[in-house]
């Protein structure tokens, strides 16, 4: 035998896939491994391999639990505020807090019904200090909004703050017309951290909300709904119960970094002054496929949770060249899909595995070579593809594909190559 082929048969020989991979993306470990096309493995640095870029800054929770702003052009590795375990790269795509002065209450643009805004020194998660707002006792009209935004008809809008209880349980925000009659609107329990009645308002749609644990009794929950207007508001209330319109006379409640942002689910938080900020999307690609990659066959192995945006051709990662040539795994709504195209030809299309939902760490695995496809998911396989060629492909990239899809958004924990098609018991055991 050749001394040139026997790295080559190493990399393919049939035995333990976990040994055998020619890149390993380790997110929660934060070490990168390639090839080092002598059949061994090289440890290199983030910048080394992968090209990362991202046009403003972003905020994080970081390892002691704080959101934190986290500079352009850097990665952001976010943690659990509450476990403080890392979660690995988190990717989003754009995104623009509509309001303004997103924790000054005090400021002229938010409305104050017969509530008073004050501070005792109880810290909000980055750090500062978390207003406290006062209700007066007027039943029928103690809250605070925002100024009215001007919007598309029709359009999906989010509403997020950070709430903590202050001498009672239940609050309310919503999302509506200018009128608060159509819209969205949800209740939480401040004192259980659980949700209550979520309601369309009027002839509002869709409307959906979500709570997170951020530790110390702070929770960050959003609303989501279709405004039927050209005008959108929003506002908070603290009320006797779960779906009751009655307020507390006297009650309190902290409040911080409101967020209003176009789109069906909540991204991380963009903090505002005077003025809407923007944050630009993430953009990551490994872009020199020389030594690791073979280009006839393959198999990737991906670890990830989705955040949210569960639309249609969302890819947690894309082999991509030029037109449309691509091999990719998807974070559909109904469940994980693997789908390959040949110039714009779908040679292979795989779904697998149960219906995705936000937050959740799914393990999936996809695995090609001429006329073989087959994708699994959390340890279950899909039905195997016999048919079909193999794309040219130039990147591996964590963005949007170079045809119309939608980003992906949430957390990338781990990255794995083999050189291979996988056999199918193989795919099971790497995704159990």
């Amino acid at each position: 035998m050749g001394a040139a082929l026997k790295p080559l048969l190493k990399r393919l020989a049939v035995g333990s896939p976990a040994a055998l991979p020619t890149l390993d993306l380790d997110f929660l470990a934060q070490t990168y491994r390639v090839s080092d096309g002598a059949g061994g493995m090289s440890s290199v640095a983030f910048a080394d391999l992968i090209t990362f870029t991202r046009s403003s800054a972003a905020w994080r929770f970081n390892a002691s639990g704080l959101l934190e702003v986290v500079p352009a052009n850097q990665p952001r590795f976010d943690y659990d505020p509450v476990t403080l375990a890392l979660r690995g790269l988190l990717v989003e795509e754009q995104r623009t807090n509509l309001l303004t002065r997103s924790s000054d209450f005090t400021n002229a643009v938010w409305q104050k019904n017969d509530t008073t805004i004050s501070s005792d020194g109880t810290l909000a998660p980055d750090g500062s200090a978390m207003p406290l707002l006062t209700q007066g006792s007027d039943a029928a009209s103690a809250l605070i909004l925002a100024g009215a935004l001007t919007i598309t008809s029709g359009q999906t809008m989010t509403r997020s703050s950070f709430l903590k209880r202050g001498n009672h349980d239940w609050v309310r925000i919503s999302i509506a017309d200018s009128t608060f009659a159509n819209g969205a609107a949800v209740w939480v329990n401040l004192a259980t951290g659980v949700l209550g009645t979520i309601a369309n308002l009027g002839t509002g749609t869709g409307a959906s909300a979500t709570i997170q644990n951020c530790g110390s009794g702070i929770y960050r929950v959003s609303v989501t709904g279709t405004i039927p207007a050209t005008l959108c508001n929003s506002s908070t209330v603290g009320v006797a119960a779960n779906g009751a319109t009655n307020r507390v006379s006297g009650g309190t409640r902290y409040e911080w970094l409101s967020q209003i942002e176009v789109g069906s689910f909540s991204t991380s938080p963009i903090p505002t002054a005077g003025s809407q900020v923007t944050r630009a999307a993430d953009v990551a690609s490994v872009n020199t496929l020389s030594p690791w990659f073979n280009s006839v066959a393959g198999t990737i192995y991906a670890e990830w949770d989705a955040s949210g945006g569960l639309a249609t051709n969302s890819p947690v990662w894309v082999l991509q060249g030029s037109g449309t040539n691509i091999i990719r795994q998807r974070a559909e709504a109904a469940r994980p899909l693997f789908d390959v195209y040949t110039d714009g030809v779908a040679q292979a299309s795989i779904s697998v595995g149960a219906p995705v939902v936000a937050g959740v760490t799914r393990k999936t695995a996809a695995a090609w070579m001429l006329n073989s496809f087959q994708a699994a998911a959390d340890g279950s396989l899909g039905a195997p593809d016999t048919s079909g060629s193999i794309p040219s492909v130039t990147q591996l990239a964590f963005v949007k594909a170079n045809v119309t899809a939608a980003s992906f958004n949430g957390h990338i924990r781990r990255i794995r190559y083999w050189p291979r098609r996988l056999f199918d018991n193989e795919l099971q055991r790497i995704t159990a």
